[in-house]
C-alpha cells in the first residue's frame, strides 16, 4: 500500500470515528430534550405528575375532599361520573379503541377531581384502574397525546 493510500485509509477512519462520537452526542442531546418535553407536557414537574396518576388511578378526589372539608368543590353528579366512565368503557372496550371517544369524555371533565370521580367508579364497577386500562389499549404515544397532554391543561380541582 502506497503511503497516499495509507492517508486516505487513515483520514477515513479518523473521520468515521468523529463522526461517530459527534453522532452520540447528538442522539444524547436529542434524548435530553425529548424528556424535558415530557416534563413540560405533564404540567412541569413530579408533583403533578403524582397527581396525574392518583386522578387515573381514582384517589385523587377523596385526597382533596379529606384536605378541604369546609371548601365548596365542584362535583360531578353520581349519574354523570357513571354515565361518563361507562362511555369510557365503551370506548376501551372489544376490538380497538374509540380514541374520539376518549378525547371527547375527557374534554368534557373540567379538573383532575372530575377525572378521579370517574376513575374511582371506573375501578369499582370493572376492577381496572383508569390508568391501566387505558395503557393496556393504547400505544405510549397516544396515551401520552391523548391523556397526558390533556390532563397536563386540568386545574387539579376548581371551588365554587
Amino acid at each position: 500500500m502506497t503511503r497516499q493510500q495509507k492517508l486516505i485509509v487513515y483520514s477515513s477512519v479518523a473521520l468515521l470515528g468523529s463522526s461517530y462520537f459527534a453522532y452520540r452526542s447528538i442522539r444524547k442531546r436529542q434524548v435530553y430534550d425529548e424528556m424535558i418535553i415530557l416534563i413540560d407536557s405533564s404540567g412541569g414537574g413530579q408533583a403533578n405528575i403524582d397527581r396525574n396518576i392518583s386522578a387515573l388511578s381514582g384517589s385523587l378526589h377523596t385526597n382533596i375532599l379529606a384536605s378541604n372539608p369546609d371548601k365548596n368543590i365542584i362535583m360531578l353528579s353520581q349519574e354523570k361520573v357513571k354515565q361518563k366512565a361507562e362511555e369510557m368503557e365503551e370506548a376501551i372496550d372489544g376490538l380497538g379503541t374509540d380514541e374520539s371517544k376518549i378525547t371527547s369524555i375527557l374534554s368534557y371533565v373540567k379538573d383532575k377531581f372530575a377525572l378521579s370521580q370517574i376513575a374511582s367508579w371506573y375501578r369499582t364497577k370493572y376492577n381496572e384502574t383508569l390508568e391501566d386500562a387505558l395503557k393496556g389499549d393504547l400505544s405510549t404515544s397516544d396515551f401520552r397525546k391523548l391523556v397526558t397532554s390533556k390532563m397536563s391543561k386540568l386545574p387539579t380541582v376548581r371551588f365554587a
